[in-house]
């Protein structure tokens, strides 16, 4: 979608947009195409001389889901016979902002952005967009009145969704609070400087806060994870541990990096496959854990 999205804003900048019917039947026919016309990635033709190229600008690949969805994006736009650059900028703000504006200077026509911070990004963005380039906030929203579109998900309900799977495998309806206490629960934040991590938590809390304003959960730890690291996550959540004396329930954490992590401190301490813990992006670590 991220890639269909770019193209039609392409397309609205550079020369008028085909009629919706014709928009509407294009992927048909591409989906009726024979399966051995589809290339592998690294069969993808070479673009074009003169091919409008487009740039990919990605937070990190220490999150597996990015590293991935470049391979995929690179291989989808290449067959369409755009040029991709594409850059990682390893969570350091200052270095994607400098090849943001490296990709402006080399003349790509559109930007998918990963914000590492969506804030400090917004200037680098309002510059690509006075330069004419039509950028794409995906998954992570940039605060700039200048992006041609945002893409995402519903990310409060993601929130309520990671919230509602903890209380259901501690079966909080039928906690008994006069026997066991309030539920001990962690909760696990994302990076402070993602937008994401912020809508996460405001779903979490819709699920969370009743109750624990009636008495049947004790928030024994809040804390966000920066750079969404598990080793971050880790860190926070021996000490976490250290303070509770290991007496914790469950853990809200806002993704399978973060997860990871605390899983890691709870195993050290017998824990792991006792109390329950929320993720987000399927994975192959977090399937399997």
């Amino acid at each position: 979608m991220a890639l269909l999205l770019v193209a039609a804003l392409i397309g609205c900048g550079a020369a008028p947009a085909p009629a919706p019917a014709e928009e509407a039947a294009a992927p048909a026919e591409e989906a009726a195409a024979p399966a051995e016309e589809a290339a592998p990635a690294e069969e993808a033709a070479a673009p074009a001389e003169g091919a409008i190229k487009i740039g990919l600008s990605f937070s990190d690949f220490a999150t597996e889901r990015w590293k991935n969805e470049e391979v995929l994006m690179r291989a989808l736009l290449e067959e369409k016979g755009y040029e991709v650059v594409s850059q990682e900028a390893n969570h350091d703000v200052k270095l994607q902002i400098d090849q943001i504006d490296n990709m402006v200077s080399q003349g790509v026509k559109a930007l998918i952005v990963i914000a590492e911070d969506g804030d400090a990004l917004s200037t680098a963005v309002d510059k690509a967009a006075e330069a004419g380039v039509q950028v794409l906030a995906y998954d992570r929203l940039i605060k700039s009145p200048n992006i041609a579109a945002y893409l995402s998900f519903n990310n409060v309900e993601v929130g309520r969704q990671q919230a509602l799977g903890v209380m259901k495998a501690i079966d909080i309806e039928n906690w008994d609070v006069e026997a066991n206490g309030p539920v001990r629960l962690v909760k696990l934040g994302g990076s402070p400087t993602d937008n994401n991590a912020i809508l996460f938590r405001q779903g979490q809390d819709e699920i969370v806060e009743p109750y624990v304003a009636e008495g049947k959960i004790e928030v024994v730890a809040d804390q966000w994870v920066d750079n969404w690291d598990p080793a971050n996550a880790l860190k926070i959540m021996e000490n976490i541990l250290t303070a509770a004396g290991n007496d914790v329930d469950a853990v809200v954490a806002s993704n399978d990096g973060t997860a990871l992590g605390a899983l890691q401190a709870m195993k050290a301490q017998g824990l792991a496959g006792v109390v329950p813990i929320s993720g987000q992006d399927a994975t192959a670590d977090g399937c399997n854990s």
